[in-house]
């Protein structure tokens, strides 16, 4: 192992990102003795406004924004580690530098680490491979007991506090709630893309309800959620809230470095997902938080919300939220569209703002091919909130944006004027943002979704009953959808997708022409065009021929 290789923490979002990319920097530094650096600039400006949001709707939850340097470390730590360095946010090196065929390779070994490797708040070993998981988390935990040569005096009276705070309560374990920012926060909760860390009160109070004898205390970035699932549980004197046994002479910061500490020293960690909770939880206990996608099926969430959805006097915000939730299980489910759309139009009342919910409306009603009403509904959002409408659309963020592109595929666009100007405003904004690549396009061809639909089908009896009827569907389908492009181009010429030659993954593509599924789709083309002369025979002997053929390679 090269001596001079650094390794460097990098990060500019909340404090258990920030202390998790830390304490991995210096976690690989010891495993494989190498230099530890690191950057601790600014929040990001979207942290930044957010924490203005809260001030100004006198929102009883913490800030987004993080303490000094100063105040945090100590002054030889500085003076040895911290360094400025021109960089964005770090990500896992092998994010950045290890693709295969514009696909992100996860996992590298020591040999591939660089001079200098920017590290996040992941766990290490999980992208490296020749990481000793027990060994790596080892260090994590040796580090956290030596913080006196790390943080700031102060900081340490802190950690020492919530140590003696957690002797005197004896065995616990710790609730977090992710509650606040995901809900509130413009950035994510029009957008969709964090539901996942999300904590509904409706299945954390499960987790408590299923361990009657085990000490809880309950950690928030909300308190008044925090304090709602304690009251849930005011029969037991077990449930704890963190924020009982803070000292209230403690800043915002101090308050959050408390409740870091006191959840370390806990026996387990339950959560949504968190930054803050897998910090704590990874440097004290040594392995990661128990998530309650790990505890619960999707049909277990999906039933838990339904039961107590109306159990806690959320805020609005929160409670459109766990619809949310709701909805994303029922997805998953395949539960109907109409139940579906019912779920988002909850949603909707009770968060009229969010264009989230509409565009959930909205997919529903393009699936069930309710035209009709999809047209009026968005006559009526383009006279309303268009501008606002689209641009929450065609973020690349955005958790439906897939969902409609799916929706409009088979809509006969010249009866509709609002769905066209919809598909596109959709992909002028795509052709604009996002360029395709070639082996997409190549796996849109008629060729390739035939093979793959025969491919599906010849798995069971039934399928080979409905294999002709499937295919006959996929063909319209795929004319329908060369028939709105070719419109599209029309009334825009500056919409045409490039030449598959153009793309610098060209040669991918090439290589799924010779996919068993495309060169089966294909025959069945053939056949299809000559079947005047034989042609399904001929497509018979063909199969057998492909099928040999495969088998060989």
């Amino acid at each position: 192992m090269r001596t001079e290789i650094k390794f460097v923490s990098s990060r500019r979002d909340g404090l258990g990102a920030r202390l998790s990319a830390l304490f991995n920097a210096l976690a690989c530094s010891r495993y494989y003795k190498g230099d530890f650096l690191f950057w601790w600039p600014q929040s990001s400006e979207q942290m930044q406004r957010y924490d203005q949001i809260r001030e100004n709707t006198e929102l009883n939850s913490k800030k987004l924004t993080v303490m000094n340097k100063e105040d945090l470390f100590s002054p030889l730590f500085l003076q040895k580690y911290c360094k400025n360095f021109p960089v964005k946010d770090g990500l896992p090196f092998c994010y950045k530098n290890n693709k295969v065929n514009d696909v992100l390779k996860f996992k590298i070994t020591k040999d591939k680490l660089e001079d200098c490797n920017f590290i996040s708040h992941t766990p290490c070993v999980n992208y490296i491979e020749d990481m000793e998981s027990d060994k790596y988390y080892l260090i994590l935990v040796e580090l956290w007991k030596s913080y006196r040569n790390i943080f700031s005096d102060r900081i340490c009276k802190i950690i020492d506090s919530a140590r003696d705070t957690a002797k005197a309560l004896g065995y616990y374990e710790s609730i977090s709630l992710r509650m606040a920012d995901v809900v509130w926060n413009p950035e994510y909760k029009n957008l969709g893309t964090y539901v996942f860390k999300y904590s509904p009160l409706e299945i954390m109070s499960d987790v408590i309800a299923k361990r009657p004898k085990v000490k809880f205390i309950i950690f928030s970035d909300d308190y008044s959620s925090a304090t709602k699932l304690k009251y849930f549980f005011k029969n037991r004197d077990d449930v704890l809230l963190a924020d009982d046994f803070l000292n209230k002479d403690y800043s915002e910061d101090e308050k959050t470095i408390f409740e870091i500490a006191l959840m370390s020293y806990s026996g387990n960690v339950y959560m949504g997902d968190s930054n803050f909770a897998k910090f704590p939880c990874r440097v004290g206990l040594g392995k990661e938080p128990i998530s309650i996608t790990d505890l619960y099926t999707n049909k277990d969430r999906y039933n838990l919300i339904k039961k107590n959805i109306n159990s806690f006097a959320l805020s609005k915000y929160q409670k459109a939220y766990s619809y949310l939730y709701l909805y994303t299980r029922a997805k998953l489910l395949n539960k109907s569209l109409k139940e579906l759309r019912s779920i988002m139009v909850n949603a909707l009342i009770l968060d009229r703002d969010n264009d989230l919910y509409r565009i959930g409306i909205l997919y529903s009603l393009l699936k069930e091919k309710k035209y009709f009403r999809a047209e009026n509904y968005l006559k009526y959002i383009m006279t309303v909130r268009y501008r606002v409408f689209l641009k929450v659309l065609v973020d690349d963020r955005m958790l439906f944006k897939k969902d409609i592109l799916d929706g409009l595929q088979g809509v006969d666009l010249r009866d509709y004027p609002y769905i066209l100007k919809l598909f596109n405003d959709i992909y002028f904004n795509k052709k604009e943002k996002i360029l395709l690549g070639a082996p997409s396009r190549i796996k849109n061809h008629l060729a390739y979704r035939l093979g793959q639909i025969a491919v599906t089908n010849s798995k069971t009896i039934g399928g080979y009953f409905r294999l002709p009827f499937n295919l006959i569907k996929e063909y319209k389908q795929y004319n329908q959808e060369q028939k709105n492009y070719q419109m599209m181009i029309k009334i825009n010429p500056a919409l045409a997708l490039p030449k598959l030659q153009d793309y610098d993954d060209y040669q991918e593509a090439v290589k799924i022409k010779k996919y068993f599924s495309y060169r089966l789709g294909e025959a069945i083309i053939q056949a299809n065009n000559t079947w005047y002369g034989g042609g399904y025979i001929k497509l018979w002997f063909e199969i057998k021929r492909l099928n040999k053929e495969f088998k060989k390679r």
